[in-house]
């Protein structure tokens, strides 16, 4: 067999897998010292890979250098490997490779994908490489909340709402993705704009969602409630109704989209109004409560649509400030573009392929809304089927009206989570506990988001 040549990784799949004959293999190498294979008139008890090479065991400490995998990106502990003439597919503890000889007549164009569930994507990312064989895709880790640092950022992350990238937003990390989408009618009929549009920012869009769910309060409740009118003095009144679920609820009503706290565009907060003070009272009043809740922060979903039809005394309004109320949409599956990446109109046509109809019914889990428009109508007539027009139809005033974005900050939230358990226990006044939040989120953000 010839092993020479410069071998590459192909794609890493970073999902736990066993490597099966479909990897058109011919020979196979386990890890379990038990197991013999035979590569020629050679039989190896087990093998080794370090220092780039991967080496048989033979007899009395001797390992003969199968192939020299130095130029290929392979870590963790090798678990299983099998071997082709022109591909070799190894599984370590950290993934599956896929490598294959590098064929410098091919011009190869490389794409360094950061993933938050790896095993999602596994079948969409090899469909892509195999309808486009002069692209390589590698992931670079599982998890994407790792990311940090603007210099690290690899051409694509798929983050979930709980990725900290506000600062990399601010910091001009991530390209405009309307540049290339703008003019696009095709395209743009794909997805559904309202959706897209919400996670724009000032004109630019950064930040694509591929799926999205919508945030909001569920209220249980004997009285008749107008969603479209809910408001703050409304909120504040039902507090003697029953307990809040107000550790999830101080959350949504902090959501970073609220402008009534905090402006990213201006860089300017403002944790010191009646509002906030008036939240924090209001926290404070139901913590001793021991009744059942009333008011639950809940998310909007295919499931959870089906599931409230059938309860006549619920419904789900926006979070209510001083101005009205907004509901808010969240997305487990951001897809941004590093404004460094050498093949940025590769990572578009990969977006493009995400947003197919074929490859979102393969991502959707059955939890949240899909972009791509016909997979989300076909997800409203289940709902319909299940319960009724008229019901779907107000499901479909919410999913399809105004919607605020929320990109989590993880560390605003800490910062106010910190000073809420300094006032639960009387250590601080409401006031005090809003001046003190409101000095570190401010030195946050002129010490992380000013260029």
């Amino acid at each position: 067999m010839n092993r020479s040549g410069q071998w590459v990784v192909n794609t890493i799949d970073t999902g736990s897998e066993e490597v099966s004959e479909e990897c058109t293999v011919n020979k196979y190498i386990d890890t379990d010292v038990n197991t013999q294979f035979i590569d020629g008139d050679e039989v190896y008890s087990f093998y080794v890979y370090t220092g780039g090479i991967l080496y048989g065991y033979q007899d009395k400490n001797t390992f003969v250098p199968l192939i020299d995998l130095s130029s290929c990106s392979v870590s963790g502990n090798i678990e299983a490997v099998g071997i082709g003439e022109n591909n070799i597919k190894i599984a370590s503890t950290y993934g599956m490779s896929v490598l294959r000889k590098n064929d410098a007549r091919v011009e190869e164009k490389v794409i360094t994908l950061r993933l938050s569930d790896s095993a999602r994507y596994r079948n969409a990312i090899e469909k892509y490489r195999t309808e486009h064989s002069d692209t390589r895709i590698v992931i670079e880790s599982q998890n994407s909340s790792e990311i940090m640092m603007q210099e690290d950022i690899p051409d694509i992350i798929i983050a979930d709402r709980y990725t900290d990238i506000i600062h990399l937003i601010k910091m001009g990390a991530f390209e405009d993705i309307y540049q290339y989408i703008s003019d696009d009618q095709a395209f743009s009929d794909v997805y559904m704009k309202n959706i897209v549009d919400s996670f724009s920012d000032n004109g630019q869009l950064f930040v694509f969602p591929i799926d999205f769910i919508v945030r909001g309060l569920s209220i249980y409740s004997d009285e008749d409630i107008d969603e479209k009118t809910f408001c703050f003095e409304d909120f504040e009144r039902m507090t003697g109704t029953g307990r809040y679920d107000f550790y999830n609820i101080i959350d949504l009503f902090l959501l970073d989209g609220n402008k009534a706290f905090i402006d990213y565009n201006e860089l300017s907060s403002d944790y010191t109004g009646d509002d906030f003070t008036r939240l924090l009272d209001i926290w404070k009043k139901t913590l001793d409560s021991q009744d059942e809740y009333s008011v639950l922060d809940e998310w909007l979903y295919v499931k959870s649509a089906k599931d409230w039809s059938s309860s006549k005394n619920h419904c789900f309004v926006g979070v209510p400030s001083s101005t009205g109320n907004d509901y808010y949409i969240q997305s487990d599956n951001m897809f941004m573009i590093s404004g460094n990446s050498a093949n940025k109109e590769e990572c578009i046509s990969f977006l493009k392929f995400l947003l197919e109809e074929e490859t979102q019914k393969e991502l959707h889990n059955g939890f949240s809304f899909p972009v791509n428009k016909n997979l989300y109508d076909r997800c409203m007539r289940e709902i319909a089927m299940e319960t009724s027009n008229e019901y779907t139809e107000k499901i479909k005033n919410i999913t399809e009206g105004p919607l605020v974005a929320y990109i989590q900050n993880n560390r605003v939230r800490n910062i106010i989570f910190d000073e809420l358990y300094q006032y639960e226990f009387d250590e601080r006044s409401a006031t005090e506990a809003a001046a003190v939040i409101q000095n570190k989120v401010k030195l946050y953000m002129s010490e992380s988001l000013e260029k």
